[in-house]
């Protein structure tokens, strides 16, 4: 994955143990999440409202058996963003999601891992969807989570990862890439709840040595996938690496700003309109910069991605 430098070579360690291979007994990992629990009333509640037990999230097993199901991701039906749309509008007064879990036609399994850019929320303790936690004023901070399947999995401040199903997050997400087969789909889903429980129960949140794009990287590590990231977005996702999150920014290139000759676009983009008026000035000078070059592609994904903060923030807030 380039120069990515990961975060099992640095951060707050909360507990001094070799970590390589993550055999920790039971007992003694569910003590250590309750640890974690008893510092956290907010994922106390979400915990609650979902049924779950925290002692569950400190072991690979426990996790697989009770917040990430393996059948769920190999047959889950992505959303059309109408359906997603129109799912979400009521899901501040429920629980859960539609997770479109449907039988797929006879072929062979295929999963998508992707990475989803979000804004950072104001309250922590509105709701168990991390997406429906904005407040009324836009703060310009974003951030990365990873999303399989129906599922979103975020580490954050609270230092513990609850995968949470969201239609939210899986068609507006960028794919990492694509796993193929049943048995290595298994495999790789197995691998990720190990890091879940290996941060669960072994980390704390720290902005710059352990943060989102930390755990994004070690589990692209341990899933052996490949993190290709170009242009602006690569900028930014180095930029959450390195300070936990990232101003909603871009900045024109050389060459089109000269030719756009245009002095009243701003790096920082604080709403759709905005956006909107950065993609049409590209579109005039160059039509095909955002869809043709390698480059203009990964700006391309950036710009769909802060369109997609906007659009939600819409949504939620209306």
């Amino acid at each position: 994955m380039g120069n990515q430098s990961t975060a099992s070579d640095s951060g707050d360690d909360i507990f001094d143990v070799d970590d390589t291979a993550f055999e920790i007994p039971p007992d003694e990992a569910a003590k250590r999440v309750q640890e974690k629990l008893d510092e956290s009333s907010s994922v106390k509640n979400t915990l609650l409202r979902m049924g779950k037990y925290g002692a569950d999230l400190g072991t690979p097993q426990g996790i697989l058996t009770h917040f990430l199901s393996t059948e769920e991701i190999i047959n889950y039906t992505e959303p059309t963003i109408e359906e997603f749309l129109r799912c979400e509008q009521n899901a501040q007064s429920s629980d859960t999601t539609d997770p479109r879990v449907t039988s797929k036609p006879d072929k062979e399994a295929e999963v998508d891992i992707k990475f989803a850019i979000s804004e950072v929320p104001s309250d922590t303790t509105k709701s168990v969807f991390g997406e429906l936690r904005l407040g009324d004023e836009y703060r310009g901070q974003l951030y990365t989570v990873i999303v399989i399947g129906p599922y979103r999995i975020e580490w954050d401040e609270t230092g513990i990862i609850i995968p949470k199903k969201s239609m939210i997050s899986s068609p507006t997400a960028i794919k990492i890439e694509t796993i193929r087969g049943e048995e290595t789909i298994k495999h790789r889903v197995e691998e990720l709840a190990t890091e879940i429980a290996r941060y669960n129960v072994l980390y704390s949140y720290n902005q710059t040595s352990r943060n989102c794009q930390h755990f994004i990287d070690d589990v692209c590590l341990r899933l052996q996938l490949s993190l290709n990231v170009v242009g602006q977005l690569k900028t930014f996702v180095n930029t959450v690496r390195e300070h936990g999150s990232a101003p909603c920014r871009y900045t024109i290139p050389e060459r089109l700003a000269t030719l756009m000759q245009e002095k009243d676009i701003k790096e920082e983009i604080t709403s759709q309109e905005q956006l909107d008026h950065i993609l049409q000035a590209i579109h005039t000078v160059d039509s095909d910069y955002l869809y043709i070059t390698t480059i203009g592609k990964g700006d391309m994904k950036l710009l769909e991605a802060y369109g997609r903060v906007f659009s939600l923030r819409n949504l939620m807030l209306t």
